[in-house]
């Protein structure tokens, strides 16, 4: 198996052009959900670019394919799904003489990136794992209005099915609220649809797509919340939900990356069987559950930064290359990386504009900067 993606990925080494001195602006891509983690320094030392999101992996490699910016550069990229798409890791192939490394979506996807060794390694940090426990404000148990949250899109692979399903054998008050979007061709007609046909007689809430802000706030008022996928990526709700101090529910069988995260302080994991009874004793356990304590002192943005620091810090002694600086660190919101300190998104941020002319890439802010978001709210 080694052999043949290695056969498969060679094609895509040998078409990279060298490296050049001359950038040709009409070649420039503006790249989003990227981070600039650290500079270069002298005598070899390398920086620190992080992409998240494979969207920002397609930009990048349309972005002039400069082999000069992985001579300066060490890539950080975080994938979005399980399995690792072969064909996305093609896309970056032969743009760096050293491993790119990638955070993994799943704990199960190890003999996949064991695979496509040595041009990628695998870190053991998923996009779940670099939220700001700061951004999330939980009202008190006692002030929940909302008995079950479910925050998804309305593509199929969420199966927002099993949950209807589920409820036409509870109580009739209970309050349920679906926050999501369109996706993958369904639209929240799809979802009335089959709110209709299963019989569901709750009034279910509805809101749509709202800001992020806003889904913390919901997430913050929420008894439960659930997720019934049966695969996808790493799932960030499941860990926003951990910060908001909701325990959440999920499928026994489901492959997903925060699976791993449910125990006996953050959620349940359900059977097939019986899924009504058991949202129903979920419900009426819901304040045993701890789950910001635990996500606070397992995955929050500063031990994944810390971690990440030292993994690069690691390897660069390895390969003999100098480490006198180590990254900004950062944290996740909304499908995008971000400066947990104010000083670094100065000072980087500048450091980025400077990407374009060096290197034909432009790093795209967010609307509101690369700082902290909860600050500039504040």
């Amino acid at each position: 198996m080694r052999r043949w993606i290695h056969s498969a990925l060679a094609p895509c080494v040998a078409s990279r052009p060298q490296a050049s001195d001359v950038v040709d602006s009409r070649s420039a891509s503006s790249i989003a959900s990227a981070l600039l983690l650290k500079e270069p320094g002298p005598n070899g030392e390398k920086g620190v670019l992080l992409l998240g999101m494979e969207s920002g992996w397609t930009d990048l490699e349309r972005a002039g394919r400069s082999t000069r910016l992985f001579e300066d550069y060490d890539l950080v990229i975080l994938s979005s799904w399980s399995p690792p798409q072969l064909h996305d890791f093609a896309r970056l192939v032969g743009l760096s003489n050293d491993p790119i490394y990638v955070g993994i979506s799943n704990r199960a996807d190890a003999p996949t990136y064991e695979l496509l060794a040595p041009a990628f390694t695998p870190i053991p940090l998923m996009a779940c794992d670099w939220l700001d426990p700061d951004e999330f404000h939980p009202n008190p148990r006692a002030e929940r209005d909302v008995d079950i949250l479910m925050v998804a899109n309305y593509a199929a692979y969420k199966r927002h099915w099993l949950l209807f399903e589920a409820l036409r054998g509870m109580r009739r008050d209970i309050r349920v609220t679906l926050l999501g979007g369109p996706w993958e061709g369904r639209t929240l007609a799809n979802i009335k649809n089959e709110i209709r046909d299963f019989g569901v007689r709750q009034d279910i809430e509805l809101p749509g797509v709202l800001p992020i802000q806003q889904v913390y706030d919901y997430l913050g008022r929420a008894r439960v919340s659930v997720i019934f996928s049966r695969r996808e990526g790493a799932c960030v709700a499941v860990a926003e939900s951990f910060f908001s101090d909701t325990p959440v529910g999920m499928m026994r069988e489901a492959h997903v990356g925060s699976r791993a995260y449910i125990n006996a302080a953050t959620g349940v994991l359900f059977d097939r069987r019986h899924l009504s009874g058991q949202l129903d004793r979920f419900l009426e356990k819901y304040e045993d559950f701890k789950p910001r304590a635990w996500a606070v002192e397992n995955i929050s943005c500063h031990r994944s930064s810390t971690r990440l620091n030292e993994i690069l810090r690691l390897d660069a002694g390895r390969r003999g290359r100098p480490w006198t600086r180590d990254i900004a660190p950062l944290y996740w919101r909304y499908f995008t990386p971000r400066y947990l300190d104010a000083n670094d998104a100065r000072t980087l941020g500048l450091a980025a504009e400077g990407l374009h002319s060096r290197y034909g890439l432009h790093l795209s802010p967010p609307p509101d900067g690369w700082g902290p978001a909860h600050k500039n709210q504040a």
